[in-house]
């Protein structure tokens, strides 16, 4: 009986294998950023998140990226944004998100960051840009200006002409 010794690369195989592979299930992938907030307000905004399947959402870490992450993408990395906070939770439909708010209000309307997204599997870097835009003071003005017409036309009117002639 003949006894043969497979080469230590070949029976190694199927553990690096095993080791490397990484399932598409788990290729987490950071989707498109929806602003609810404006200028001179706290930022309020979420980032989709996609192919989160069943995934623990407990194990995904997020936050601003480092500054060699910066430096690498030739991203300037203002001291502004490290007041950002970023944490995964779930909108209103359910899905996956990633939450960023400041507890100041934001004083810039162009903001430029890296978000760093990191699970068990991997890691993600992805470049953001938004352009905050002023409160539009046209829609408040005539929301005061309905309001006033409202008010003075429930006012009675004898009340008025009798509050006029003493």
């Amino acid at each position: 009986m003949t006894i043969r010794k497979w080469p230590l690369t070949l029976a190694l195989a199927p553990v690096l294998f095993a080791l490397l592979y990484v399932s598409p299930a788990l290729a987490l992938g950071l989707g498109g950023i929806t602003v609810n907030s404006v200028l001179n307000e706290p930022l309020d905004a979420e980032i989709a998140l996609s192919n989160v399947g069943d995934a623990d959402q407990s194990l995904l870490r997020v936050e601003l990226a480092s500054a060699e992450a910066f430096a690498e993408a030739g991203v300037i990395r203002d001291y502004y944004l490290t007041q950002l906070n970023f944490y995964v939770g779930t909108n209103g439909d359910g899905e996956a998100v990633i939450n960023v708010s400041s507890d100041v209000p934001v004083r810039k309307s162009y903001l430029n960051f890296l978000v760093q997204l990191e699970w068990p599997a991997g890691r993600l870097i992805r470049e953001y840009t938004l352009l905050l835009t002023l409160p539009d003071s046209r829609v408040k003005d005539s929301s005061a200006k309905a309001l006033d017409a409202t008010l003075s036309s429930d006012q009675n009117p004898e009340l008025i002409a009798s509050s006029r002639s003493s």
